[in-house]
């Protein structure tokens, strides 16, 4: 059998055979033939016994051929290499066979193997196998004959250790070290790399061996601590370059960040902590085997991301500059409203950024402000001891004044109260309150400047006719439009909040909403907050203050020409609008146009809007809670049955919690009318006559407007009504006076008579339903970005608010019609319809209102990063305003990736087990069944129309509206005693008016409006029903004329959406 090569490299010679091995002495029975010249030769016998050990005086026969080793001559001290040669190319023999295969090799000096000659007396070749006489000796040779395979591969350990054994101790005659031959092959001589590669570094197994045996127990503890030394110096050298590397690149470097929001949305904290273990794989290695073990490997998501930030940690100990990670993980605690001790605690333990390098020191560099008051102040550049909060701060304001120079932006502006109270009063320090006012800005959607020209706006002022009725009612085609986006809310009511039954309709409820033409494109709304102001909004100066505040901080000179070339659009509450305006009006033809705001319009806010019309629908629709089951309709009944907290008229409740009694209301109610309408006892019965899903047009077609037809248009209360009033009449006598019958009994009266006509019960719960479904849709609309059904809501809601005693919001109501009918260019209309909702999150069916906005903005500022102590002030809310959308970014973007799940948030309670408790009341009461003669006493028995109450008493508010405008019209001609006039002669085409003209014109205007507040407009006259009461009076005529077309021709309702669009708990 060959020897193997890489058994022999490497090993030591031995000067002679062990002991062990042979018992006989070296023999002389071989010979040889010198490869150069006769050498000094040095050999020995090998000898292997192949069943067992070997005898002392072994016979011929049993003992193999002999191998004699031979090496070359020894060459002088100056070649220390030359007791050994190149075993690979030497002669090589099998012993077994007798097969010699040689190599030509180009070194002169090779150890060779030779055969012996074996003496006369052995036979040659391999042994004879003797004849087996009995089983006995047959199992004995069996035996001897297996333990012969063995013999090539032991021949080849023997022969290889006796090399090793023979080359050690030719170093020790020499008085060469191993170790000097280990480094000598390790040196940077040629032929000594491609020796030391091919015979040891090329097989990475032997390699690895070898430094195993080093530190193993087979070496001595010196040895060993000499290597684990050694290999502790040289992991520290490549892990102090892979540090090295990481801190000049600069990138966990925090001033090579873009500073502001990007500084914060391009963390990513998985991404930075790959990117750091790939650039450090030696020390990744290292800490990755420190902390894991055989059963973690199949789990390293998690691992990697620890170790990453131990790498961050050390990284950040090794040089300072090396705190994005810090940095970014203390703005984190902040925004997450830690305290000042835990960041204290983490800090110190390298996990975060310190306090005060969030936060900063006292600011010593105030912003610089020009010696023109008008010029828009200096920001101030960033400085040592300055905060992360404030560069963050600063980085923001200056990116808002840049997007201001390049496009136009809409603002938002509100009130903010902040309340300091003190545990323990002394003099000079008790309760205290502080009034600013914060604001938003954010990019028009959809907007050009040339559409949005302040001359263009003054024209169409100057020219815009007044408000008349007409503009308020709705057309024909508005009607229809609202009709059907109102049968299409029942249907959504009945899809989500019927049961499973209905899951299957889900799908075409969605894809079968009316839109009119329009509809906010979708995208996404970019929101900008600007410092908090120190300036009390309350007043009309301090809504001036801070109009010129917000332009200021948008780079605006406010006494530059370029600042009136475009409008601003500003949003807010009903008050901050109508300040808004009383600057104007205050300021316009006596001061300086550029002072007067005229370029400022003022947008709506429709959360106010849907605050207003909610509190509104309680205080109508609450009944008189003393009543309880005997009005079975109202709000106070439905609180009662639901074991809801009680409320009252007088203290009524939160905004939520009034919305939320109104729809879930609603929606019994509505499931309700169905199973009247369709003859079922339950809406499952329902459902299993429309297995089949062809059946949804029957469902929206056909049931939902039977619901609509009879318990949603208001026309059903107009009739029953009319019966009741009709009937009370007639049973007075021409004076006036109840007939003796009338007070005795009824069998004198007719048989129409003696039955009491009317229902107030069923009166009361359809305009319930007609009410909330009006609030229902108005959300929905604002959800979906409908501007086109807003536009119908509003004219609605002109005379709704009015009948429900919100005088205010109703002149709102009418300002912003006129402003969309004929104050507003076509361009700049649309302009303000398609940002007067906005959509942060860029999803369908996720608008909300910009007041909306600006009222979370408060929330994150008084809740969250209000200061504590003696830094709670508006100059600290001033620097961390700007930074409110990049800390909440912030903490979503941790909690989300690195945080762990707390469910689902703003999802809807489950509100089946309340609709089914509202829909058995109802059908107990039989509430929607109609019932002659069932009254309610007390003086809110009777719920109004408030969209007819509120039309009745639109006369008085209109005329002094249009008033008003005339007025404001002719004042914006006058030449100003500051400046130029506002609008220029040519402009008008008519001489400038004087003071005496304003009376006389607005007079004319008063008088020219064609609606009194005792009798209806003309157009109600001409469209009222033909059968009027003949009985009645002239006036009485007129009012049941007025009433009637109200309830018959304009269907003024009202609607809004399901439980949980918005947040809006605040």
């Amino acid at each position: 059998m060959p020897f193997d090569y890489e058994d022999i490299i490497g090993l030591a010679p031995l000067s002679s055979p062990p002991p062990e091995w042979t018992g006989a002495t070296p023999s002389t029975n071989w010979s040889s033939t010198p490869i150069q010249s006769e050498p000094t030769s040095l050999h020995f016998p090998f000898r292997y016994s192949p069943g067992g050990p070997v005898p002392k005086t072994p016979s011929k026969k049993q003992r193999p051929p002999t191998i004699y080793l031979r090496h070359s001559p020894i060459q002088p001290r100056s070649d220390p290499l030359s007791p050994f040669c190149d075993l690979r190319n030497s002669p090589i023999v099998d012993n077994v066979a007798g097969v010699s295969a040689t190599a030509e090799s180009p070194s002169p000096r090779r150890l060779r193997t030779f055969v012996a000659q074996p003496d006369e007396d052995e036979p040659e070749g391999p042994l004879q196998q003797p004849d087996f006489g009995t089983e006995k000796e047959h199992d004995r040779q069996f035996s001897q004959a297996q333990s012969a395979k063995e013999w090539p591969a032991q021949d080849a350990i023997a022969e290889k250790h006796s090399v090793f054994a023979w080359l050690v101790d030719i170093l020790n005659e020499h008085r060469y070290s191993w170790g000097e031959f280990i480094l000598f092959m390790s040196g940077p001589r040629a032929q000594n790399k491609q020796e030391r590669y091919r015979g040891f570094f090329a097989n990475p197994t032997l390699v690895m061996q070898v430094l195993d045996t080093w530190v193993s127990s087979q070496n001595s503890r010196s040895g060993r601590q000499t290597v684990q030394d050694w290999a502790i110096w040289y992991l520290e050298k490549v892990v102090n370059k892979e540090a090295h590397a990481i801190t000049k690149s600069g990138l966990l470097r925090s001033t090579n960040k873009p500073q502001g929001e990007a500084f914060v949305m391009d963390f990513d904290y998985l991404q930075l902590s790959r990117t750091i273990m790939e650039a450090c794989p030696i020390m990744t290695q290292l800490m990755r085997a420190f902390a894991t073990t055989t059963r973690q490997k199949t789990h390293l998501t998690e691992q990697n991301m620890r170790l990453g930030t131990s790498l961050f940690v050390l990284l950040g100990d090794r040089s300072q500059k090396n705190s994005y990670q810090k940095q970014i993980l203390g703005l984190y605690l902040y925004a997450s409203g830690a305290q000042r001790q835990v960041m204290s605690v983490l800090a110190e333990v390298g996990l975060c950024g310190s306090y005060p390098s969030i936060v900063g020191n006292e600011s010593r560099k105030q912003e610089v402000h020009r010696p023109d008051e008008d010029a828009p102040p200096i920001l101030p550049s960033c400085e040592r001891g300055d905060g992360l909060l404030k560069r963050l701060s600063l980085a923001n304001r200056a990116h808002v004044r840049d997007l201001a120079s390049e496009t136009e932006l809409g603002i938002a502006y509100d009130n903010m109260n902040l309340v300091n109270k003190i545990a323990e009063q002394i003099i000079g320090r008790k309760d205290s309150q502080e009034n600013g006012t914060c604001a938003t800005a954010f990019p028009l959607f959809d907007a050009r400047r040339e559409d949005m020209q302040t001359q263009d706006l003054l024209a169409s002022l100057d020219k815009a006719p007044p408000l008349s009725i007409q503009d308020i009612l709705l057309s024909q085609e508005e009607n229809a439009f609202l009709e059907r986006y109102l049968q299409h809310c029942i249907l959504e009511i009945v899809v989500l909040h019927g049961g499973a039954s209905f899951e299957r309709f889900r799908e075409g409820v969605f894809t079968s909403v009316p839109e009119s033409d329009e509809k906010i494109e979708l995208h996404k709304t970019d929101i900008y907050p600007l410092p908090a102001m120190n300036i009390d909004e309350s007043s009309i100066t301090g809504n001036a203050d801070v109009l010129d505040t917000v332009r200021k901080e948008l780079g605006k000179h406010l006494d530059s020409p370029l600042t009136m070339e475009t409008v601003d659009i500003i949003f807010g509450d009903q008050l901050s609008m109508s300040r808004s305006r009383s600057v104007t009006g205050n300021r316009v033809g006596h001061d300086n146009p550029r002072r007067t705001h005229i370029n400022t319009i003022e947008a709506p806010g429709f959360f106010y809007y849907l605050m207003n019309l909610t509190s509104g629908i309680f205080e109508t629709h609450f009944g008189d809670p003393s009543l309880g089951a005997r009005d079975p309709a109202s709000l106070s009944s439905h609180n009662i049955t639901l074991d809801r907290k009680p409320v009252t008229k007088t203290s009524p409740p939160p905004y939520r919690v009034a919305r939320d009694l109104i729809f879930v209301s609603l929606y019994a109610r509505v499931l309700h009318c169905l199973e009247i309408i369709t003859d079922c006892d339950s809406l499952d019965e329902y459902a299993e006559k429309h297995q089949e899903k062809p059946h949804f047009p029957n469902l929206a077609n056909y049931d939902v407007a039977e619901v609509y037809r009879r318990f949603v248009k208001p026309q059903v209360v107009a009739d029953l009504r009319r019966e009741r009033n009709k009937q009370q009449m007639q049973r007075k006598d021409p004076a006036g006076k109840e007939s003796a019958a009338g007070l005795t009994g009824t069998e004198s009266l007719p048989l129409d008579l003696r039955q009491p006509a009317g229902d107030m019960v069923l009166e009361n719960a359809v305009l319930f339903n007609r009410d909330a479904l009006s609030l229902f849709a108005f959300t929905k609309s604002i959800k979906e970005a409908d501007s086109g059904l807003i536009i119908i809501l509003i004219k609605l809601f002109a005379l709704a608010y009015r009948g429900m005693h919100r005088p205010k919001y109703s002149l709102e109501c009418l300002i912003q019609i006129h402003n969309l009918t004929h104050i507003w260019p076509k361009a700049l209309r649309r302009i303000v319809t398609m940002n007067w909702l906005l959509n942060p999150t860029g999803r369908t069916r996720s608008f909300v209102p910009v007041d909306l906005v600006q009222e979370h903005l408060i929330y994150w500022i008084k809740i969250i990063y209000s200061a504590q102590g003696s830094n709670a002030s508006l100059e600290w809310l001033e620097k961390v305003t700007p930074c409110i959308n990049t800390l909440r970014h912030l903490a979503t973007q941790l909690n989300s990736k690195l945080g762990s799940k707390q469910g689902n948030k703003h999802q809807t309670p489950k509100l089946d087990n309340d609709i089914r408790e509202l829909v058995k009341s109802l059908r107990m009461h039989r509430v929607y069944i109609k019932q002659n003669g069932r009254t309610l006493d007390g003086a809110a028995a009777e719920v109004p129309n408030v969209v007819s109450l509120g039309f009745q008493q639109l006369a008085g508010p209109l005329r002094n509206y249009n008033t008003m405008f005339e007025r404001m019209r002719l004042r914006r001609r006058m030449t100003p005693l500051i400046g130029d006039p506002i609008i220029p002669r040519e402009v008008t085409g008519a001489p400038m008016a004087d003071v005496a003209a304003h009376a006389d014109a607005a007079s004319a205007i008063a008088n020219a409006t064609d609606i009194d507040k005792n009798k209806p407009h003309k157009a109600f006259v001409s469209s009222g029903p033909a059968n009027r009461c003949q009985d009645s009076s002239e006036g009485e005529g007129e009012e049941e004329d007025y009433d009637s077309y109200f309830d018959q021709s304009v269907d003024l309702f009202l609607f809004l959406d399901t439980a949980e669009e918005f947040s809006l708990d605040i």
